[in-house]
Formats: structure tokens, C-alpha cells, sequence
């Protein structure tokens, strides 16, 4: 059953100093992940529904915004969890901002296995300067297991698609999957090695966090996931807090300490970002 579309009106940001934000604006377009991946925390947070605004919403927001700050906007951020769900609707959003002289340029964020270098291609003519795609292993069999139903192969192509258009490359990944080990963990740098050597990626590594309400957190027991804390403050994706069998919190800090050379001092400048 279809939804209806724009229940809520547009933020009323003119309610706060509008001359206060950056120059960088977010904007969410949606709720929910049409994804079923084990870790992730948008369907407690937002519910198993996804659901979007219509794209003559979005659109009018972005008028409304660069009214509001008078060209001191550089671009927008689609904070949603995966704005390319629908091509079809990413589509909409260019038509319309090129056929209305919009020129406002945007970055996103997107699952890769929705992606084809047809929407790349399209999304960077229609004013997309980056987009940042969740890969979160380097092994296709901790991929499976963890539900994130993307191939590597796939990954590697949408990713040389990405970078030959110009456009800004930002991919993130995660160690201490339940299924884990060190030799998969070890993948995983060797696959952020690949990335970076060949394509100069801004890359972000962190800890599996089994956040309550996911998948993952409701059956840690069989999974056999043990969680060393209870002490909600250190869930913070930064410092390890899973074991099992297979691995420790030591082992999980020794193998990111591998991929530091293509972490530290790689994040985007301002004007890289725009």
C-alpha cells in the first residue's frame, strides 16, 4: 500500500536564526531503508515503512532555503539514509531543478547495489558533487551474512563509475560483524587498501555497534555476539565493544590500526565537500 506522500509541512527554519547555519544545509527527503541489513538502526528509529516526500516538496524547500540566506548556501546534503532508493524519483528531482534553473549542488547518500553508471552519470550532470556509499566489509561472505546484499565486483564498478565523473568518493565501512574473523577482518583493510591506492576515496572505519532495537542486538545470544558494556555511552561506533568467539576488542584495535595510513588525514576539505 502506497503512503500518502508530505503529511508534514516544510520545516519552518525562518523560526531560528537562519543566518546561523552553514553553508552546507541538510535536508531529509525520507524515513526508513527499504534494506533489511542486520546492523542497521533506521527501521527502530524510523520504522520498517520507507517513506518519501514528493520531490515538488524537496524542491520547494531548496527554493525556500536559498531565499532564506540570500546565496550564502553552497550546497545541500541529503541526510537520508539512502536517497537513491527510487532512481526514478532521483531522476524527478534533476528534471525538475534543471527545467526550473535550481543550481544548487547536493551530495547523498546511497546504497550501491541501487546504483548504475546510467543514474551516476545522470546525478552528476544534474549538479551531485559526492555521494558516500555504505560497503561496510571487504568480504562478499560477511556481506551475505549480515544481509547487505551488494557483490564486491558491483562495488568496484559502481565505485570506478563514481570517481570518473568527478565527483567525490566517500565509502565507509565496519569491523566485528558477528562473523567476523581476523582473516575477514584482514579483507576488509586489504579492500580499504584497493580503494584508496586506486581511487583516493575519503574513508571512514569504525566498530560494529550493536544498537538496541537492531537485528543483530535482539539476537545477540545465538549469534554469539557478546556486548563487553552495558553502559549505552560507549556505543559510540568509535570503540569496540562486541567479542566473540572469534576475536577480541584487542584483536578489533590491532586490525584498524592497519588501515590507519588510509583513514587519518584523509577527510574532505570544505572546498573538496562543495
Amino acid at each position: 500500500m502506497k503512503l500518502p506522500e508530505d503529511l508534514l509541512p516544510i520545516i519552518k527554519r525562518e523560526f531560528v536564526n537562519i543566518q546561523a547555519y552553514g553553508r552546507v544545509i541538510n535536508v531529509v527527503t525520507s524515513r526508513g531503508c527499504p534494506g533489511n541489513c542486520i546492523y542497521c538502526s533506521a527501521t527502530a528509529l524510523s520504522g520498517a515503512t520507507y517513506r518519501t516526500r514528493s520531490i515538488e516538496s524537496v524542491f520547494m524547500e531548496i527554493v525556500l532555503l536559498k531565499e532564506l540566506l540570500k546565496g550564502k548556501m553552497d550546497l545541500v546534503y541529503f541526510i537520508d539514509d539512502t536517497f537513491t532508493a527510487f532512481p526514478e524519483r532521483v531522476l524527478k528531482f534533476i528534471d525538475i531543478s534543471e527545467k526550473n534553473n535550481l543550481n544548487v549542488p547536493w551530495r547523498c547518500e546511497s546504497r550501491i547495489d541501487v546504483m548504475t553508471g546510467e543514474l551516476i552519470k545522470s546525478m552528476a550532470e544534474g549538479g551531485c558533487r559526492g555521494i558516500v556509499y555504505g560497503i561496510e566489509s571487504g568480504s562478499q561472505e560477511i556481506l551475505d551474512k549480515i544481509r547487505k546484499k551488494i557483490d564486491l565486483n558491483h562495488v568496484r564498478n559502481i565505485i570506478k563509475y563514481t570517481c570518473d565523473t568527478g565527483m567525490k568518493l566517500s565509502v565507509n565501512f565496519m569491523i566485528g560483524h558477528y562473523c567476523d574473523t581476523i582473516e575477514t577482518m584482514k579483507e576488509t583493510v586489504d579492500f580499504i587498501r584497493e580503494i584508496y591506492e586506486n581511487f583516493g576515496a575519503d574513508i571512514a572505519l569504525t566498530y560494529n555497534t550493536p544498537y538496541p532495537g537492531t537485528w543483530q542486538y535482539t539476537h545477540r545470544d545465538e549469534l554469539g555476539i557478546n556486548i563487553i558494556t552495558d553502559d549505552y555511552s560507549q556505543f559510540t561506533i568509535v570503540d569496540p565493544i562486541v567479542e566473540t568467539k572469534n576475536f577480541t576488542v584487542k584483536d578489533q584495535l590491532d586490525i584498524s590500526l592497519k588501515a590507519v595510513h588510509y583513514i587519518l588525514n584523509n577527510s574532505p576539505t570544505y572546498e573538496e565537500v562543495i
